[in-house]
């Protein structure tokens, strides 16, 4: 992932942990980007990517863990074709992560 979409994203963490740390509350998106001297679209969709690269990362990972307990207990049994259909959608899983990817890079230029 592009360094400056994470630097982004972390400062923006920040960013929004300081203000609810100073306004016992969490802040709004005009504080934050009033803050961080920024436009109030770019922190929308820079929380909108956040959302999506966790909900994306966590959807991976239960991918591989589901795919690694599936191997495991059933290694052999499984059909040939059982097996392809879990890769592809594996592969389907890291696709959208890719698309994403650029998705976020495109945002940022």
């Amino acid at each position: 992932m592009n360094n400056d979409i994470l630097e982004t994203i972390n400062l923006l963490a920040t960013v929004e942990e300081q203000l609810l740390d100073e306004y016992g509350r969490k802040p709004t998106l005009d504080e934050i980007a009033e803050e961080m001297q920024i436009d109030i679209e770019v922190v929308h969709s820079v929380m909108k990517m956040n959302k999506r690269i966790t909900t994306l990362m966590d959807s991976i990972k239960i991918s591989i863990d589901t795919a690694q307990f599936i191997s495991d207990q059933i290694d052999k049994s499984v059909d040939p074709n059982e097996r392809n259909a879990m890769n592809h959608r594996l592969h389907m899983e890291l696709d959208e992560h890719d698309k994403l990817q650029l998705e976020l890079k495109n945002l940022t230029n």
